[in-house]
């Protein structure tokens, strides 16, 4: 994958480094790759359908400056 922006599609749980799990919300856009939302990551968000390619910018509001929730 090149650098791409998706779009989450459909909530779900999922951990960008295999030790945190971090809640990607409906509607959150993220840069890929990026600590948030690596290739690997994204590859089984597109596959799986919980995330679409967009050209959508991510909203600068200060949640999304957080990146996902982390589930604990």
């Amino acid at each position: 994958m090149s650098e791409k922006r998706i779009e989450i599609v459909q909530s779900m749980p999922g951990s960008p480094d295999g030790i945190r799990v971090n809640d990607y919300k409906k509607g959150d856009i993220f840069e890929v790759p990026s600590p948030e939302m690596p290739e690997s990551l994204a590859k089984v968000f597109l596959d799986e359908g919980w995330a679409k390619e967009t050209k959508k910018k991510p909203v600068p509001e200060n949640k999304a400056d957080q990146g996902p929730e982390e589930t604990k």
